[in-house]
């Protein structure tokens, strides 16, 4: 459950009944002695009996669950959620910091987690990637004559960028950051390293826009590792996303119809059906 603060006109206008479903939409997210909390803004919108959409497979799955109770909803929940695409546990956030916290020497520790991408640290002097050798991949460095690869200790005059960033990771637990490469980070921008470094020079704006909207709460799933990293005399653990995949909803909802289905076999049919009918929605 989430507290949710109502102004100004919500508050005064609300009618609200114990069992109505409300949908808000651009709330503002708040925190207090380590609880998220919500509250309205100038820009939210309220959604609730007529005006909420009667299509939305969440609306229906919520009026199913209502029907079934909070005790036989709980157990769902206990158990933790599962990985659509495997058998590996998902972990939230609060989990995987909590856990990292133990690591020692040159331990890694491994990771799945369903959270949200939520904003990439960038600057103009600093872009989402940098130029790796042609050869051996190796970051290059730029010197007046052109770029030169410390490694093969050789200029290199057809080097290739590669996605080097960092984004910020959040869900109701808590948020992270973490280090994305070429692999993990091409899925969340939706192009290539090639073709940001082109829109990086011929519209600086247009790719810091692009930056923008790549983690603008964009729902996914991450195979993380975490490992002790010492630079400069500090330690500290650092987080690095392996691999990154949109959410895939048809199969996170059945996976929760089959595990709604085996506390109650005789499930709704036209609940059935919304679960169906969400990849088609989305």
């Amino acid at each position: 459950s989430i507290d949710v603060t109502l102004w100004g006109d919500f508050a005064t206008q609300a009618a609200f009944q114990q069992g109505d479903i409300i949908a808000l939409k651009e709330v503002r997210v708040g925190e207090f002695q380590n609880q998220k909390n919500l509250s309205t803004s100038f820009s939210t919108r309220l959604f609730t009996g007529d005006t909420l959409d009667k299509n939305l497979p969440e609306l229906r799955m919520i009026e199913m669950l209502s029907d079934l109770g909070t005790d036989e909803i709980r157990p769902l929940f206990e158990q933790g959620p599962r990985d659509p695409g495997g058998n590996r546990e998902l972990k939230s956030i609060a989990e995987v910091t909590a856990e990292a916290e133990s690591l020692v020497g040159d331990e890694t520790k491994w990771f799945d987690v369903k959270t949200h991408a939520m904003s990439v640290l960038t600057r103009d002097d600093k872009p989402v990637f940098y130029m790796a050798c042609s050869v051996c991949k190796k970051k290059l460095t730029e010197e007046p004559s052109g770029y030169i690869c410390n490694n093969c200790n050789k200029p290199d005059r057809n080097p290739v960028p590669k996605y080097q960033c960092q984004v910020r990771f959040i869900d109701p637990t808590g948020d992270l950051y973490a280090g994305l490469f070429d692999e993990a980070a091409a899925p969340l921008f939706g192009r290539t390293a090639s073709e940001m470094l082109k829109k990086y020079k011929e519209d600086l704006a247009g790719y810091k826009e692009m930056v923008r909207e790549a983690a603008r709460y964009k729902e996914v799933k991450l195979r993380l590792s975490a490992k002790l990293d010492t630079y400069g005399g500090a330690t500290k653990i650092r987080y690095t996303v392996h691999h990154l995949s949109p959410i895939n909803y048809k199969a996170a909802s059945q996976l929760l119809l089959n595990q709604l289905e085996s506390l109650e076999p005789n499930i709704d049919t036209t609940v059935r059906q919304a679960i169906e009918e969400e990849e088609s929605y989305y």
